[in-house]
């Protein structure tokens, strides 16, 4: 059976939820996908009516340059959103236990990013709110368009929910020695030649 959030936590200043718009201007403060919690009602297009707050917890990174740049980030956001107020606080250690933790208690960050094999395991046990009513009302296909596509359609399950959006995009490289490759290629004909066509392969394949 399928795990479901448990949303028993209760919010010490109820108020209209952010705007899906306000959102991703929050979230260009650092260009990995991010998700929002399940447990978190959130209406797009919606501002703070008769002076009500909301207020959000976002979890980011925890290196030793990324708080301040997110807390700077933030006050320009405040100065411009003041009906919003978001509380930043540094991923866990151990990430995967203890967001898996928290999503059950009922007590896990409004807005979180994720990463890798644990991403995806976390919207298809429930635990992440489906983006496409807000990504639909509050995105052109320009922005949508800006993303790579394979990108970007990574974060859907395969019932097609869209449980978070591209964050950053990074890039890999392969280094070789040229004159030992050559060298063991002129002994190992054979071998690097499958090698190599396999790896090219496989390669554009995931292009």
């Amino acid at each position: 059976m399928k795990d479901v959030p448990n949303c028993t936590r209760k919010s010490q200043t109820p108020g209209p939820p952010l705007s899906r718009r306000k959102f991703l201007h929050l979230m260009g403060m650092a260009t990995t996908g991010v998700a929002l919690n399940a447990c978190a009602s959130f209406q797009s297009k919606s501002t703070p009516q008769n002076g009500d707050k909301v207020q959000l917890v976002y979890q980011d990174w925890r290196t030793d340059w990324f708080p301040s740049m997110a807390q700077q980030s933030l006050e320009k956001f405040h100065a411009t959103h003041p009906n919003t107020q978001v509380f930043y606080t540094p991923d866990p250690d151990d990430i995967e236990e203890t967001m898996v933790a928290d999503m059950q208690a009922g007590t896990a960050p409004d807005v979180f990013q994720g990463c890798c094999s644990y991403f995806p395991i976390w919207a298809q046990q429930g635990h992440l709110l489906d983006l496409r009513p807000y990504v639909e009302a509050d995105l052109d296909q320009a922005t949508i368009d800006d993303w790579d596509r394979a990108q970007y359609d990574a974060f859907f399950t395969k019932d097609g929910q869209q449980y978070g959006l591209p964050k950053y995009h990074g890039a890999l490289a392969l280094y070789y020695n040229k004159d030992l490759f050559d060298n063991s290629l002129t002994l190992n004909r054979g071998f690097y030649a499958i090698f190599w066509s396999q790896f090219l392969k496989t390669s554009f394949k995931h292009l």
